[in-house]
């Protein structure tokens, strides 16, 4: 069982890895290197290491918010009231876990002596020692061998009744075993309903937030497409400008050179007393 189970976002990887030499350093086991060792599935790694730990420390970044696995991983640390989070940057938290104080852990670049790690880290440490272990069961006492019956005689019945007090005896030691595998069975039905239940809205809240995702994202692609359409406009708008610009020019220089022929050629004289011939 590790003491602490670090979730966190792969593009945060080396914020993490600093983060558990600082931890371990205190002398606390910690859980943060996803290597799956082969033969084992991710989903399965990944389950049993966060039931064993006693504190679950969540990374929140830009990244981490956006990812479903952290989520779920403080989903199910917030059930337990095990999860410590800490922000590693500028950004918002998912509105489920706000009402947990965060650490502030932006300013942070690794140094032991940190304020704010050393306030992160008693934090851990109240969570850590709230876990009760489990109490180990006893050794079970050595049995001694059984011991032979010996044959008896039959003995002569003492009541000729159909209804003998041996027989209400057993009759209520039937009924009391009868009673306690019912109430057995009602309590085995309650927890197992209660655990279908909560996996139930585990796995709805998943699909919210991987419905969610999906909508960001055609969202975000909806509004690509729009600013495209914009640029493209405004090119088509410019273009025409330009064009106009440059028909206008060429008709003004086309009206200058006319001029400038007309100019050039001489005009007709007329000699004063002299007649043109007819």
């Amino acid at each position: 069982m590790s003491d602490i189970f670090i979730s966190y976002a792969s593009a945060d990887r080396e914020r993490a890895r600093l983060l558990a030499d600082a931890l371990a350093q205190k002398g606390w086991s910690v859980w943060w290197d996803r290597t799956i060792p082969p033969g084992k599935e991710f989903d399965q790694v990944i389950e049993e290491a966060l039931d064993a730990a006693k504190c679950v420390v969540v990374l929140w970044s830009k990244t981490s918010t956006a990812s479903s696995w952290v989520k779920t991983e403080a989903a199910e640390a917030m059930r337990r009231k095990i999860l410590v989070p800490a922000l590693i940057d500028e950004t918002k938290i998912p509105l489920e876990f706000r009402r947990l104080q965060a650490a502030d852990l932006s300013q942070w670049q690794g140094e032991h002596s940190h304020p704010e790690l050393e306030k992160f880290s008693r934090s851990i440490e109240e969570n850590i020692n709230s876990v009760v272990e489990p109490v180990p069961d006893p050794k079970p006492s050595p049995q001694l061998p059984p011991i032979r019956p010996q044959p008896v005689e039959p003995q002569r019945p003492l009541y000729t009744n159909r209804e003998q007090p041996a027989t209400k005896s057993n009759t209520k030691w039937v009924l009391g075993g009868i009673g306690i595998v019912a109430l057995v069975a009602i309590l085995a039905g309650y927890f197992f309903y209660r655990e279908h239940t909560q996996r139930v809205a585990l796995e709805q809240r998943i699909a919210k937030e991987k419905q969610e995702q999906v909508e960001r994202e055609r969202i975000a692609k909806e509004e690509a497409a729009r600013e495209a359409a914009l640029r493209k406009a405004e090119e088509d708008r410019r273009t025409a400008a330009e064009r106009a610009a440059q028909l206008k020019a060429a008709q003004e220089q086309a009206a200058r050179a006319a001029r400038a022929r007309a100019a050039q050629q001489p005009a007709e004289r007329v000699t004063p007393g002299v007649y043109p011939a007819r």
